[in-house]
């Protein structure tokens, strides 16, 4: 079998949900093991792979909800249960702050791209009129 960030990311998502008691331990065993296989260099893939793996085995979208400015939390909450309510399951959510985006919001569920921003309206209206 062909060792791939996906396929360390794996090991250590099934063994922490095997043994969440050990997660410490689990953790800095499975660090010490890329080091000495020798793929440190995989490290950014191999965490974001942990956070695929996480949410597809224990069944919970991830979602990023980027926006022009810091959402104040009656936004973000207001948002978190339409999310909630749209998928019918927890979600786990993520703010970020991307001042490059006009205005509206960009919603990434799990690696899929839902664009309700300004500059993302703007685009597909150009689109539509250019087509």
């Amino acid at each position: 079998m062909r060792l791939s960030p996906r396929l360390y990311a794996k090991q250590l998502v099934v063994a922490c949900l095997a043994e969440p008691q050990r997660v410490n331990e689990l953790v800095n065993k499975f660090w010490q093991r890329i080091w000495l296989d020798k793929k440190f260099s995989w490290r950014k893939s191999i965490v974001q792979e942990v956070g695929s793996v996480w949410h597809e085995l224990t069944r919970r979208a991830e979602v990023k909800v980027s926006a022009r400015r810091q959402l104040h939390p009656v936004e973000q909450k207001f948002i978190g249960k339409e999310i909630t309510k749209k998928f019918g399951q927890d979600v786990d959510i993520r703010w970020e702050v991307k001042p490059h985006i006009l205005g509206g919001l960009v919603v990434t569920v799990n690696n899929e791209r839902f664009d309700f921003s300004l500059k993302g309206n703007l685009d597909s209206l150009y689109y539509n009129l250019v087509k």
